[in-house]
């Protein structure tokens, strides 16, 4: 494995999912308006959640019940960075236009997929910054944590996205490699936007109320959700982990929960290594020719 290979090919990838599709002519004027644009969403974004953070946290804190909120929150990135990671898995991986131009190069399949899963991994990270950095920090305000809190949530933010991402892409790439699907890309892409519409309209309709919810409202309707969290931790075991290292005072305790999770990471990554060397190939060259017929 070339990382020099690696190195180059993500930067190639990353540039090229943000390449910008406007003339040359504009392309100074447009990165301006597009910087500002991005600007103004980040913090637009970032104040609103941390508008709903600083709520939600002052609540439990008063029942000392602080920790639900970090169950809530890693449970929401994990299911933020799956659902964005379908969409970005499935046109990287796949539906790039640098395909057909990579997959004659002298590089195996293991420096590609690794190479398209750091630049999807380094765009997820940018999105992280609006939904994770604030909520940590007024969390860590509010509770008075010390410095141990901060250097464990600024890991946890790092290593934390990975496993999802990782999850999403084993199963992209096993789909991918049989699926007759790929024929056309907007049809493809259309049934996935389907589906996750449809999740998240389940979701908010089993959650709405019309009625004005009062604070001791809020706080019970937290309860309540975090009884998904003690139910989901059991199947994505870096849950708990997480909470443990980020609620402990104790520094060999958090670097003992930090070191399962990053195991866990390590094993899924190779995982994901293993079965994307026998079955990428497949699926690209296989999506290629049914694209050009």
């Amino acid at each position: 494995m070339n990382f020099k290979k690696i190195t180059s090919l993500t930067k190639v990838f990353l540039k090229n999912s943000f390449q910008n599709t406007q003339t040359a002519s504009n392309k100074k004027s447009s990165k301006v308006g597009n910087t500002i644009l991005y600007l103004f969403v980040f913090i637009y974004l970032g104040a609103i959640i941390g508008f709903f953070s600083y709520n939600i946290i002052s609540g439990l804190v008063q029942i000392h019940q602080e920790a639900v909120f970090l169950g809530l929150f890693f449970l929401i990135v994990a299911a933020f960075i799956a659902f964005q990671g379908i969409f970005s898995c499935i046109n990287v991986f796949y539906f790039s236009k640098d395909i057909e131009f990579v997959l004659p190069l002298p590089v195996s399949a293991k420096e590609i997929l690794i190479s398209k899963f750091n630049a999807i991994l380094i765009t997820e990270y940018m999105m992280e910054l609006i939904i994770g950095v604030v909520p940590l920090i007024i969390y860590g305000v509010l509770t008075s944590a010390g410095i141990l809190y901060y250097i464990t949530a600024a890991i946890f933010l790092l290593i934390f996205p990975i496993l999802p991402l990782l999850l999403v892409s084993i199963i992209v790439t096993i789909i991918m490699s049989f699926a007759k699907l790929t024929k056309k890309r907007d049809t493809f892409q259309l049934i996935a936007t389907i589906i996750v519409i449809v999740i998240a309209v389940a979701v908010s309709t089993a959650t709405s109320n019309t009625e004005e919810v009062t604070d001791e409202q809020m706080i019970q309707s937290i309860m309540q959700a975090n009884g998904m969290v003690t139910m989901v931790e059991d199947y994505f075991i870096t849950l708990r982990p997480a909470i443990n290292a980020l609620t402990s005072t104790s520094a060999v305790t958090a670097i003992i929960e930090t070191l399962k999770v990053v195991a866990v990471t390590a094993l899924s990554y190779i995982v994901f290594i293993l079965i994307g060397q026998k079955l990428y190939f497949k699926g690209a060259i296989g999506n290629l020719i049914r694209t050009e017929l």
